[in-house]
């Protein structure tokens, strides 16, 4: 034991030397977040995490300004966009039961989409954001007032803009259709087959659907800053119409879980995540965009940016670092805030 005893303890200090290193390097971080606070470009929660093991958390301000209610480990931010990556999986579990392909037109599942020069657009080009439709801003309707017949009218009346398949181009319009299509095949609401077929199975306890008017407990308050103060952004007129492309919320520490559950095939098999993870058209894949770093290895990521809210969700698959950043404020720099982050990490 005597002879053991001098190796035991070079390990302790150097375990210990290891984690003060580690520590001053967050405390540094706390304070550049901190500070970014303070300047009013950044209000929201941070988690990093390796092999699903947390290594750095951070709330930062108010998920109530007005009660100064503080940003806390359950706060539930609206995720906008990164709802895209939860419509592509329940898709693709259509697509490993059998019943969708994703070769098959979208007028196969949608009969109101009939115009001639949208007869080629694929499940394929929507999951891919290569189907030519245009985004919201084409269509001519208030959105506090569209109901599903107006969308697809708005559809039908909006001109493409380039033939299926041959170029990418975001467009949030194709991942309501997308919406559409999973209601149509299983007869079921997006809300339940998002409940039973994610939330569930990865344990995201504190995720779900908005719904117009609907009192969500903890969910934080969208803010914008005008350079000298807060001041509350335009509530959004329609969550309804949404679905599919935004109106999820969550939690940082719900993310990692989805995150996790990712790693194994309880979401998807590797054979559907080999198909999410691949490049279309550059940048993006089904529901991701992609991308390859020489030392970081592939990086899944999606944003999402809607009235008050930033949010980003990063994989790291080679080394299993997930960077996750929900904010309740608009046009949060979050490539800076990765930076940050990147200065700690190595």
């Amino acid at each position: 034991m005597r002879k053991l005893l001098p190796l035991f303890l070079l390990s302790y200090f150097i375990a210990i030397s290891f984690f003060s290193y580690g520590q001053s390097k967050f405390v540094t971080l706390d304070k550049e977040l901190i500070e970014l606070n303070k300047e009013r470009l950044f209000n929201g929660s941070v988690l990093v995490a390796k092999n699903g093991v947390i290594i750095y958390q951070k709330n930062v301000g108010y998920a109530d300004i007005e009660h100064a209610v503080p940003i806390v480990t359950n706060t539930k931010f609206e995720l906008a966009s990164i709802s895209k990556t939860f419509t592509a999986i329940l898709i693709l579990q259509l697509v490993e039961s059998g019943k969708i392909n994703l070769e098959a037109k979208v007028s196969e599942y949608i009969p109101e989409f009939t115009r001639s020069d949208a007869g080629q657009i694929t499940i394929h080009n929507l999951l891919s954001h290569t189907s030519g439709i245009q985004d919201f801003v084409g269509l001519n309707y208030d959105f506090a007032s569209w109901t599903r017949k107006e969308f697809l009218e708005g559809l039908q009346e909006t001109p493409i803009n380039f033939k299926a398949g041959t170029q990418f181009q975001y467009a949030s319009s194709t991942y309501i259709l997308l919406r559409f299509i999973i209601e149509k095949v299983t007869g079921k609401t997006y809300e339940t087959n998002l409940k039973e077929h994610i939330l569930k199975i990865a344990n995201m306890t504190n995720s779900g659907i908005i719904h117009n008017h609907q009192i969500i407990v903890n969910r934080a308050s969208g803010y914008i800053n005008t350079g000298e103060n807060y001041q509350n952004a335009l509530p959004i007129a329609n969550h309804e119409i949404f679905i599919g492309a935004s109106s999820i919320y969550s939690t940082a520490q719900d993310l990692l879980k989805f995150d996790q559950a990712l790693y194994t095939e309880k979401l998807l098999k590797q054979n559907e995540k080999d198909l999410m993870y691949t490049i279309v058209q550059p940048p993006y894949g089904y529901g991701w965009f992609i991308s390859e770093d020489s030392v970081k290895g592939k990086i899944l990521s999606h944003g999402g940016d809607i009235f008050g809210y930033t949010t980003l969700i990063e994989r790291r698959l080679k080394s299993k670092i997930v960077i996750i950043i929900l904010g309740n404020l608009q046009s949060i720099d979050r490539e800076k805030i990765v930076h940050i982050l990147d200065k700690a990490l190595n």
